[in-house]
């Protein structure tokens, strides 16, 4: 099996070849190899093999073929991972503390990140504004 995907290889070097753009798709792709042809079991030299074609139709870079390899290795499955948001403003800040935010931007024209922290910080330690306990702690 190992040498029918070496001369596949070799056939197929100036084909292009369309990729589904769906990561569970491709993901799918690249565990049914893994699990079909046992690429744990395998020599280093078939595993090389294995490993260009997958890089050849997956469309993933070395790396971040190496990584998918490295996570089956662990999980024994791979399915993309839900992203957290980049960001859970709206988890610990209500729509309070926004307009609260809002005005002091524009009561201080919209000064840099770093000042408007200060100034948030001063509002609830120095002067007791108990309305700026949440916005103390705000990242810049």
């Amino acid at each position: 099996m190992i040498e029918q995907i070496r001369e596949f290889l070799a056939g197929t070097a100036d084909v292009g070849f369309s990729l589904p753009t769906d990561k569970t798709v491709r993901y799918g792709f690249v565990s049914t190899v893994l699990k079909r042809h046992r690429y744990f079991e395998r020599t280093k030299g078939q595993r090389g093999v294995l490993f260009a074609y997958l890089l050849r139709l997956s469309g993933y870079t070395r790396q971040h073929l190496t990584k998918l390899i490295a996570r089956f290795r662990q999980e024994r499955s791979l399915a993309p991972r839900s992203r957290a948001s980049r960001t859970n403003f709206g988890y610990r800040y209500g729509a309070d503390d926004v307009m609260l935010l809002a005005e002091v931007d524009r009561l201080h024209d919209t000064l840099s990140g770093p000042a408007t922290k200060v100034i948030l910080m001063r509002a609830w330690q120095v002067f007791g504004d108990d309305r700026f306990i949440n916005l103390s702690g705000i990242s810049v």
